[in-house]
């Protein structure tokens, strides 16, 4: 994926999800910053989310044996 690709936020109307993956300090949380903040000065609700917390909050449910309800 091009930085324009990113930067014309047409991800977000065809509802696609980006993951940045990668080394410690390579710049991950800066873009993923950007981007959103890009994203809310254009109108759009941003949500951002670390890999461990949603990782945690999706077996949350299989840790209650709950996972039917997923």
């Amino acid at each position: 994926m091009d930085q324009g690709t990113l930067m014309d936020l047409s991800l977000i109307e065809r509802q696609v999800n980006v993951i940045f993956t990668g080394a410690p300090g390579t710049g991950k949380t800066h873009l993923a910053t950007g981007l959103g903040r890009k994203a809310s000065r254009e109108g759009y609700f941003v949500r951002f989310y670390r890999v461990g917390e949603e990782a945690c909050r999706l077996n949350l449910p299989f840790d209650r044996g709950l996972e039917q309800n997923l």
